[in-house]
């Protein structure tokens, strides 16, 4: 196609079948710029929102386990344990807290606490007791686990000589079971990932006005994602190849969006690129990598089925 650009020919250069109307400017600018002030203060509300998420499925998790107590959650197979009391430990930090070992049924070798359990270090549970104890139940950090063996510390409390919970965990009689609270991973790399754009100037300056969102569309090269697409879609398709930095695609339920991704996913890989797909949750992705794709029938226009 280059070449026919010095060569001669009657018939007419390929081009987009799009007006340039629908096109993006090379140079779309931001409505205004953030000060230093601002800028800080939206990267600290960023944050802050994360902490808000996380407060807000913990607290999800206690009133469920408080509606379902401690027999129900039992019952529906919702507790790991039993755990009985190993002995006491203190934290790198200066904590206290307490080593307890599952009690395994002579019928059992081997349980894995991770997959078979649940327990990760750095979760947070809730340890509970079938037992009439006032301290109990609290909310318990995990920091670590092997073998048949975890190592836990009550949250919250700095007093362990006056403290019940100390006398009880303490107590070799107490007998611990574990529901999940919060997994705080997630949360502390999202925390991390904005800390990380605050620190790179190139992102940085695109989300606080800095500078224009940068597109290059080159309207001699059209683009034949394979997917048929409607109008609305195609020019979607267009300003995500031109896009330089980032583009959103927005439309209500059943617009096409998923089909339009998929199109950009094949003609960004035919451009030699690497995709990564990621989304809210793990349902998403799989509507867009499979549909209702099985292993024997791909659905049509999904990446699975582009992949057979």
């Amino acid at each position: 196609r280059r070449l026919r650009f010095w060569l001669p020919s009657n018939q007419p250069e390929p081009e987009l079948d799009i007006p340039e109307s629908q096109l993006p400017a090379e140079n779309i600018y931001p409505e205004r710029q953030l000060s230093q002030q601002e800028e800080d203060e939206f990267f600290d509300e960023l944050e802050d929102f994360v902490r808000s998420e996380r407060e807000a499925e913990q607290e999800r998790n206690w009133e469920a386990y408080n509606e379902l107590g401690f027999e129900q959650a039992r019952r529906r197979n919702q507790l790991a344990g039993p755990f009985i009391n190993m002995g006491r430990w203190n934290t790198s930090g200066g904590d206290w807290g307490f080593r307890y070992q599952i009690a395994l049924d002579d019928d059992e070798d081997d349980i894995d606490l991770r997959g078979d359990e649940g327990l990760f270090e750095g979760n947070l549970c809730i340890a509970d007791t079938d037992t009439e104890e006032d301290a109990l139940p609290i909310e318990v950090r995990i920091h670590r686990v092997k073998n048949q063996q975890i190592k836990i510390s009550p949250e919250n409390y700095s007093n362990p000589s006056e403290s019940e919970v100390f006398s009880t965990l303490r107590d070799d009689n107490t007998t611990l079971w574990f529901y999940h609270l919060l997994n705080p991973v997630p949360y502390e790399r999202r925390i991390d990932a904005i800390r990380q754009v605050k620190k790179n100037q190139r992102k940085k300056s695109i989300l606080t006005g800095q500078r224009p969102v940068e597109c290059s569309v080159n309207k001699y090269n059209p683009v034949e994602p394979g997917v048929v697409l409607n109008g609305h879609q195609r020019v979607a398709l267009v300003w995500a190849k031109g896009a330089n930095d980032a583009v959103c695609i927005h439309g209500p339920p059943g617009t096409g969006k998923t089909r339009t991704l998929t199109a950009y996913a094949l003609v960004a890989v035919a451009c030699g690129q690497r995709v990564l797909m990621t989304a809210h949750s793990n349902q998403a992705v799989d509507n867009l990598l499979v549909g209702e794709s099985t292993i024997e029938a791909p659905e049509e226009n999904t990446l699975h089925a582009f992949a057979q």
